[in-house]
């Protein structure tokens, strides 16, 4: 489902998502999303600025948000990887 490519107001969000530029083909942050995270997304959203793809597995309960810290994200050959 896509909503709101229009400047009407959005209605909030739980959880976290993807953030992609709203220029952003939506099969592609689909495909990035689920590449990432196994899985598609249950929605893709126009907020403002930013297309929104989400949410995040698991990231919808308000407890586990104040936890969540984000990868460290490094070069490594020439290359992107993700440090566990």
């Amino acid at each position: 489902m896509v909503e709101n490519k229009t400047s009407s107001p959005v209605r909030p969000v739980r959880g976290l998502w993807l953030a992609f530029n709203p220029d952003t083909q939506v099969d592609a942050a689909r495909f990035r999303f689920a590449e990432r995270f196994g899985q598609l997304p249950v929605q893709v959203v126009y907020a403002g600025a930013v297309l929104l793809v989400g949410p995040v597995p698991g990231s919808d309960n308000d407890e586990q948000d104040l936890r969540w810290q984000p990868k460290h994200i490094g070069r490594q050959n020439g290359g992107i990887s993700t440090d566990s």
